[in-house]
């Protein structure tokens, strides 16, 4: 069966027009009728709906903390929390960040810097690559999504006296569904701002 390929009334091979509509046929005969336009937008359209990576979100770096653990995770102490609107990495932290960190530091305690946030150098290194980056650069990451994070409790300790914190620290215990996971790191409002403007109310503040 061949069909008009202007209104998609069967037609004969053999004629030269269209009975219906009246459109010349020749090459225009179809095996097959086209679908309307309207049918093909609908579909192409519902396409685009279904598919989950039409709309997907970029991973973007939105800030930083600089956690201490145990060495459950690796052979590094210190770990630089990067939160992203995905996932939070702990990536381990080299002798030479702590050399950065400890000496701009010292230079705001002397106020030879201003009071406002600090992003270190070697921060300022990470905003220039994308998170997946950072993983495949870095070795010993920790990683856990966002989306598996059911609280955050912060609670107020005591100083461990790394040289260059406050007088009381944060204990950071995070509870996900992969997993459960202790930290400290400097008592500083900001962390807890920080943290707080992502995680909102999973973050508990003791």
């Amino acid at each position: 069966m061949h069909y008009c390929e202007n209104c998609g009334t069967p037609v004969n091979r053999n004629v030269n027009f269209c009975g219906n509509c009246g459109t010349p046929q020749k090459q225009q005969i179809q095996d097959f009728p086209p679908p309307p336009p309207s049918i093909l937008i609908t579909q192409i359209e519902q396409v685009k709906i279904l598919n989950p990576f039409s709309q997907a979100v970029t991973e973007q770096i939105l800030s930083f903390i600089i956690a201490q653990s145990s060495k459950r995770f690796g052979n590094a102490d210190y770990y630089t929390g990067i939160l992203t609107n995905q996932q939070l990495i702990f990536a381990p932290m080299t002798k030479e960040m702590l050399r950065e960190v400890s000496e701009i530091s010292k230079q705001q305690a002397k106020g030879k810097l201003g009071p406002g946030t600090i992003t270190y150098p070697y921060q300022q290194r990470y905003l220039s690559m994308t998170p997946s980056a950072i993983l495949a650069n870095t070795p010993g990451c920790l990683v856990i999504r966002n989306s598996s994070i059911q609280e955050i409790n912060l609670a107020v300790v005591g100083s461990i006296g790394d040289g260059y914190s406050d007088t009381n620290e944060y204990e950071m215990k995070i509870a996900s569904s992969v997993g459960n996971y202790t930290f400290r790191m400097t008592k500083r409002d900001e962390y807890a701002s920080r943290l707080k403007q992502i995680y909102q109310d999973k973050l508990r503040l003791r």
